[in-house]
């Protein structure tokens, strides 16, 4: 029998969600790991140490990657002005891209629709496993009316400064620990649904309905719920406190009697759970179906949400934005159609944003309060959605 050869795969970044994705990388047979791109070359190989991989190949350049001709990249990178650079650069050699970069798809998701490489968010955080439980409610012939995220701490007020022994503790860097605590992590990622859904929410922010269990979820928002709209949502403070969990819809009374006798209750309204999700060393999944030119969670081309820039405490004029996961600003889900509307500043923007004037903390962040670096080669492909 012919062997197939391994799934050569390039990774950018060198960070937390890179060292989980390579551990599972070189634990398979299948997928080979033929460079490792960051732009501290030293970060890459002190993580290539940690595995005893030095056999791999590591560089700054991007080019260099591009001449390996690898059959998929994966951007880990959590940067959104050089995932950019690299997620267009490898589309347009036809290279798949598996995203770990919530922060780059949130903004710029439909942008890499126009292309016929495939674009996917990676398998395993909370967005590509939703995406499966919304497409197993929709086999079994119910409508996703609502995909749901589930929190056990949001806190806007939070900053790295709070942060930075939690993130010390677990090995990952203060950016990411407030990102994730101050709930601009959750908007980005709910947002990344939306997209791939064509869903909407149900108001700014989500409501986000306190919960001691998964199992309160349809009672606690059946009111809110339409046969005919699927919604992003969250629970907070529910036990067990990871995973993900969905809603569907059904009237049909064949199929409403047997969901009765499989312990689903009685409708129309059904839960549907996942007690957990693995993140990046699930990922290997969505390498996997790239190469076979399925995409695990793609943006349509209609943008359909974003998350929008709001002051995290009163900042005065003059004053350049830190961006996302630092002292200055948190980020809402908020719909698309409200954001230009109003011409509010998508958070993944925010850092190329001076204020003009005293901006009152709990405000979102308009762009007449901000001038922006316009010569930013994200801030022009943002004015082309």
């Amino acid at each position: 029998m012919k062997q197939t050869p391994p799934i050569s795969v390039a990774v950018f970044g060198a960070g937390y969600a890179a060292r989980g994705l390579i551990c599972q990388i070189l634990a398979t047979s299948d997928i080979q790991l033929v460079a490792l791109c960051n732009r501290t070359k030293e970060k890459a190989q002190k993580l290539l140490d940690s595995f005893d991989a030095g056999h791999i190949p590591i560089t700054d350049k991007p080019d260099e990657v591009w001449e390996k001709n690898p059959d998929v990249i994966v951007d880990a990178t959590g940067s959104i002005e050089y995932g950019l650079d690299i997620t267009v650069a490898a589309l347009e050699r036809n290279i798949p891209v598996v995203g770990i970069n919530a922060e780059l798809e949130a903004l710029m998701g439909p942008y890499f629709s126009r292309y016929d490489a495939v674009y996917t968010q990676a398998y395993g955080d909370q967005p590509g496993v939703l995406l499966d439980l919304y497409r197993e409610i929709t086999g079994l012939g119910l409508k996703p009316v609502l995909l749901g995220n589930i929190k056990s701490i949001l806190d806007h007020s939070r900053t790295p400064g709070t942060q930075k022994k939690w993130a010390q503790d677990h090995n990952q860097s203060p950016i990411l620990a407030t990102e994730a605590a101050d709930g601009t992590k959750l908007a980005l990622e709910m947002t990344t649904v939306a997209n791939a859904t064509a869903s909407t929410i149900l108001s700014r922010g989500m409501l986000g309905k306190p919960a001691k269990t998964v199992y309160e979820a349809v009672h606690l928002y059946r009111k809110h719920l339409t046969p005919d709209t699927c919604v992003v949502e969250y629970i907070l403070g529910a036990q067990p406190a990871f995973g993900v969990f969905a809603i569907g819809h059904t009237d049909t009374p064949i199929l409403q009697e047997y969901l009765s006798m499989y312990k689903m209750g009685e409708g129309p309204y059904y839960l549907f759970y996942r007690p957990y999700h693995l993140c990046t060393i699930e990922a290997v999944r969505s390498i996997r179906n790239a190469v076979r030119g399925i995409a695990d969670m793609a943006p349509l081309e209609k943008k359909y949400c974003d998350a929008i820039a709001v002051a995290k405490r009163d900042i005065p004029a003059g004053h350049r934005l830190d961006g996302i996961g630092g002292f200055d600003v948190y980020g809402l889900i908020e719909k698309e159609e409200n954001i230009r509307k109003n011409n509010i500043l998508p958070v993944s923007l925010s850092s190329l944003a001076t204020t003009k004037k005293t901006i009152t903390k709990g405000s979102a962040i308009t762009l007449s309060d901000i001038s922006v670096d316009q010569s930013s080669p994200v801030y022009q492909a943002y004015k082309t959605l």
